[in-house]
């Protein structure tokens, strides 16, 4: 059942009539409505909590999860419960069989516990693209400065300068087809070339770049859903690294 949890909400939008989540003995699992009615003399939920799908747009996707988890967790008891006094057990084997059930993880146990470690992955992934993305542009504004300052011909249209993710630098006109919302990197960055020393130039064009490399980072977060404190760990991963504005000086003053 923790499978289905989450594989994304998009199975069960949010439709009128009330669906349930369903948890078969053959570890496969369903959505579907309930029955209409339950025996009228059980006294414990023989269906799962109903119109998962109703509420579903009312709150986080987190929240969401962690609710019909919750639930499910009471509808998977309840089964049990029923399983247990609809046979001839002995007290003995009936506590030896509920403290096998309360050994094992609770579905919200596993639901939470899958979502720290995606969120680690995630976190561990924005971070490794953004470090990506600072090794080329730092390569195009130190060691290989010679051609970036000759690909940028002011003659040409407004250029930029691209860090791609598989650490590659390279210099052309803007994006078109590129997700909603995703930052640009600095326009026009030829145009300014011959009109200024090259050292204040470069200085220039890289603090932009790192600028964009910050706004990059910021937008696959919140793209990919990391939640708050997720976000401030990719802050605080990349905080303590140097700019690239003060890379190019160093690189600069170090130069024969």
């Amino acid at each position: 059942m923790d499978e289905m949890m989450m594989r994304e909400s998009t199975y069960i939008g949010p439709v009128k009539e009330p669906l349930c989540l369903y948890g078969d003995s053959n570890g496969l699992w369903w959505v579907r409505p309930p029955p209409e009615f339950d025996p009228p003399d059980l006294d414990y939920p023989r269906q799962p909590v109903r119109g998962i799908n109703q509420i579903r747009d009312r709150m986080s996707q987190v929240d969401w999860e962690d609710y019909v988890a919750h639930y499910s967790d009471l509808w998977i008891l309840s089964l049990a419960y029923s399983e247990v006094t609809s046979r001839t057990f002995l007290v003995e084997q009936r506590k030896s069989l509920y403290d096998k059930i309360f050994q094992l993880p609770k579905v919200s146990e596993v639901v939470r516990n899958r979502r720290i470690r995606n969120a680690r992955a995630q976190v561990e992934q924005v971070f490794n693209d953004f470090m990506a993305r600072r090794r080329a542009l730092t390569r195009a504004l130190t060691v290989d400065s010679n051609e970036f300052y000759r690909q940028c011909d002011p003659r040409a249209g407004d250029l930029c300068l691209f860090g791609d993710t598989n650490g590659i630098w390279r210099v052309g006109p803007p994006d078109e087809n590129v997700p909603t919302g995703l930052p640009q990197p600095e326009r026009g960055i030829n145009k300014d070339r011959d009109t200024m020393n090259r050292s204040t130039w470069l200085y220039g064009v890289a603090h932009n770049s790192h600028c964009w490399l910050l706004s990059v980072a910021s937008f696959e977060a919140a793209n990919i859903g990391l939640r708050q404190d997720d976000r401030q760990r990719v802050h605080d991963m990349i905080d303590p690294l140097r700019t690239l504005a003060d890379i190019v000086v160093d690189y600069q003053f170090r130069a024969p």
